[in-house]
């Protein structure tokens, strides 16, 4: 299994909340009928935590290096930090509830459908061309 690090690391987190928030957004469509369900949605995501959670590229193990200094950056132990850790759903503020106490709007939950599928896409682009990059930086060409 290979570690992924740095802009790639970051990339694969987001893709895997985009697929997390399409999941639950598709429950909320599928229970659009279901008296009392209240539609959720995952809490927006963070790159700062994202960027504290992702692997060094070279993760040096910590018994490995001298700190001189109290102030000096600590290291971070190879595999203490996981990637793609589960992203907590919350409940979403409701616009109208039907008589049947069902909270779930069509519309709403379609532009955000769309909105997520957009940035899923926007995604794999761009890590579909740092790829392409990194391929070029080594001098390989094609797949």
């Amino acid at each position: 299994m290979t570690e992924t690090s740095g802009l790639m690391g970051l990339i694969q987190q987001r893709l895997s909340y985009l697929s997390q928030r399409q999941a639950v957004l598709a429950q909320n469509v599928a229970n659009a009928n279901s008296p009392g369900y209240t539609p959720k949605d995952l809490g927006p995501f963070s790159f700062a935590q994202a960027m504290r959670e992702t692997k060094p590229a070279s993760a040096v193990p910590a018994s490995s290096l001298n700190v001189t200094n109290a102030t000096h950056i600590q290291a971070v132990a190879a595999g203490s930090a996981p990637i793609g850790t589960g992203f907590a759903s919350k409940k979403m503020k409701a616009y109208e509830v039907l008589p049947s106490g069902n909270a779930v709007t069509l519309e709403q939950q379609m532009s955000l459908v769309s909105q997520t599928a957009i940035e899923y896409n926007a995604y794999t682009g761009i890590m579909g061309r740092v790829r392409g990059w990194l391929r070029m930086a080594l001098g390989r060409q094609g797949s």
